[in-house]
């Protein structure tokens, strides 16, 4: 059955004037720019496959953005972040209904010289549906992979906790916020989902056996500032939206600017 773009006098003409740079556009009669398989286009006036396409560079901004996004949000707190973690994760496949999730994450705390190995699992309710497909009517499934760097204030303890995690999503790019206990985190991430979306998680995190106590900070800042790098580079490769030169200055910058954290409050607010 064919799609037609909507008009409120006909249905088979589209209310959009398109754009001159976009011919595909122009035409009235054409259902998501010609590509009804990869887009959609439910108002008749925006694909949503394009916009999704073209916030593409999300992933590169959450990489770049999240240790200056920190350093604001430092003032706020009065202080230097208590620790930062990198991870990965995993959510299950899901249609309106609740997916489960897991990953792993490395936390480095500058307040108790230690790097300690998390797991962690939860669940992601329903709400997490992209919005693209929630303004169709639509169904959603999803395997959703991704990596992810959270920077922790008043982390009082490196027991396990219980945390709930809110944010948003765009371009395979996101950005959270979580509290668990005392605790609160900004998360920034990347992942394989390009959909425009908002998202909530519910879950515990546990302390495996893989703990560096009384990490230098020599020790400390060479692995905190190589996994953002890390962190860094996969964003801007994924996303594409950084020149070679721009994506290896902002690798540098942001490897360094975790480096002098860890060297300005190591020991730190015991």
């Amino acid at each position: 059955m064919q799609k037609w773009r909507k008009r409120p006098v006909c249905p088979h003409i589209s209310p959009d004037e398109g754009q001159s740079r976009d011919p595909l556009s122009l035409h009235k009669y054409l259902y998501a720019s010609s590509d009804p398989v990869n887009g959609i286009d439910p108002s008749g006036y925006d694909d949503l496959g394009e916009i999704s396409a073209a916030l593409s560079i999300g992933s590169t901004i959450s990489s770049i953005s999240n240790v200056a996004v920190t350093g604001i949000v430092s003032a706020l707190f009065n202080g230097l972040p208590d620790a930062v973690g990198f991870g990965v994760f995993v959510a299950a496949p899901h249609s309106w209904s609740v997916a489960a999730l897991g990953g792993v994450e490395v936390i480095y705390s500058t307040r108790f010289k230690v790097a300690v190995t998390y797991w962690f699992g939860g669940v992601e309710p329903s709400i997490t549906t992209p919005l693209s497909v929630l303004s169709s009517g639509g169904s959603h499934q999803l395997t959703e992979v991704g990596v992810f760097a959270a920077w922790y204030w008043n982390l009082n303890d490196l027991g396990a906790d219980v945390f709930a995690l809110a944010g948003a999503s765009a371009g395979a790019g996101f950005v959270g916020v979580e509290q668990a206990g005392p605790t609160q985190a900004l998360l920034f991430g990347i992942s394989n989902d390009l959909d425009l979306g908002v998202f909530g998680i519910y879950g515990k995190s546990w302390p495996i056996m893989h703990t560096q106590v009384g990490l230098s900070e020599g020790a400390m800042i060479s692995q905190a500032s190589l996994a953002e790098a890390a962190f860094t580079g996969a964003g801007i490769i994924y996303g594409g939206g950084v020149s070679n030169v721009g994506g290896l200055a902002a690798t540098v910058i942001n490897a360094g600017a975790v480096g002098t954290w860890v060297h300005y409050a190591y020991g730190k607010g015991q």
